[in-house]
Order: C-alpha cells, then sequence, then structure tokens
C-alpha cells in the first residue's frame, strides 16, 4: 500500500526532531532498504514496511522511554484509521496491521518476549517478526566507521545523562544482547552474528 502525503510529512517530522540523532529518518531508510533486499523471504512484506515506517515514530528518552514503542502502536492504528480509512476496514488490511504492530512490539527489547503468549504466531508470522528485528538490528554487524557513528549517535540522544550513568546503563544493554544464545532470528541474521558479537565485544571494552 502507499501512505499518504499528509501520513508522510507526520512521519518525517517526527523523525526530524531535534533529539534523535540515531532514531531518524535515516535510520527508517537503512531499515526499509534492508527490508527491499530480502523482500521475497517475507511472507507480508507491505507489514515489514509500515512497522518500518512506523517502529520508532514516538521516541523519548528519559522515564518516558519504556512507552515508546506502546505509542508508536498507537499512533500507527490512528493514521491507518484516519488517513488510510479503506485499507483500515477490509479484511487484509487488518491481518497486515496486526502483524505490523507485533513487529512494532516485539522491538520492545527486541525478541519475542514482549509478543503475549496468548498470542497464537503462524510460522509465517515468527518468520517476518524475525526478519524486521535482523533488518532493525543490523547496525551491530556494521563496519567500525558506522559502528562508532551509531554509538555516538546513541549518546547524543541520551545526553540528558552524565558519562557515569550513561556509560553503566549503555554496558548493561550491550552484555544482555551479548549474553543472548542468537542476537538474530533469520537465516540472514545469521550470517551477521560473528560480526555483531565482535562489535558488542569491542563497544564493551570502549565503555569498560
Amino acid at each position: 500500500m502507499q501512505l499518504s502525503e499528509k501520513t508522510l510529512k507526520y512521519l518525517r517530522k517526527q523523525y526530524a526532531q531535534p533529539h534523535r540523532h540515531y532514531h531518524t529518518i535515516k535510520h527508517v531508510n537503512a531499515l526499509i532498504n534492508t527490508i527491499y533486499v530480502h523482500e521475497k523471504l517475507f511472507n507480508c512484506p507491505t507489514a515489514a514496511y509500515l512497522a518500518a515506517w512506523f517502529h520508532d515514530v514516538v521516541y523519548e528518552v528519559g522515564d518516558a522511554y519504556k512507552d515508546n514503542e506502546r505509542l508508536s502502536c498507537v499512533q500507527f492504528l490512528h493514521w491507518m484509521e484516519n488517513e488510510h480509512k479503506e485499507f483500515y476496514d477490509s479484511d487484509e488490511g487488518a491481518r497486515v496491521m496486526l502483524l505490523a504492530l507485533r513487529m512494532i512490539g516485539a522491538t520492545l527489547g527486541h525478541g519475542f518476549s514482549a509478543i503475549r503468549e496468548s498470542e497464537k504466531l503462524s510460522d509465517e508470522d515468527i518468520n517476518d517478526i524475525g526478519l524486521f528485528l535482523d533488518a532493525d538490528l543490523r547496525i551491530l554487524a556494521a563496519d567500525e566507521k558506522q559502528l562508532l557513528e551509531y554509538e555516538s549517535n546513541i549518546r547524543k540522544e541520551f545526553s540528558i545523562y552524565p558519562d557515569l550513568v550513561y556509560n553503566q546503563g549503555r554496558k548493561q544493554v550491550l552484555e544482555s544482547f551479548l549474553e543472548r544464545p542468537q542476537l538474530y532470528f533469520s537465516k540472514i541474521g545469521a550470517q551477521w552474528e560473528q560480526k555483531a558479537r565482535a562489535n558488542l565485544k569491542f563497544l564493551i571494552e570502549r565503555l569498560s
């Protein structure tokens, strides 16, 4: 489906907020490009594209940080209902939007734990959510220049915290990823696993 110009204008405005440095339109475009390159692996690429546009549409730090994914889902449904009513009211639209919502929700912690156990996921949905999460975290397997730019931009977004507090918290986040039995869920992501783990160790050492 094609997003309306009004929707795109809102999205571009959100991703251009001055407190954003990594979670900008550049990140969205990189995610969309990765999805496009591997589009044939998705059962429902439309859901992935919609999730890419809306997964960080609400992005705040501090006390509001924990609510970003939920509020992004709220905004997604709002814009679908008000700007894309025909799609919103269709059976196909409902199916696609539910999958997109699950993708957005899964970015909380970057895994399936954020999706309620009561939700029965098909193998097709598990595949697509895993591919989306992998595409979103592809930056962890980037070359050193891109990796350091990413880390610098994340630090700028959390500039409200002094170095001591930020470094401790950031180190815990990176270590939690490293402790996972697997970072990525798809065959494509598996190709990035070794590089991403080496990068995580490198970033953790820089913070120590």
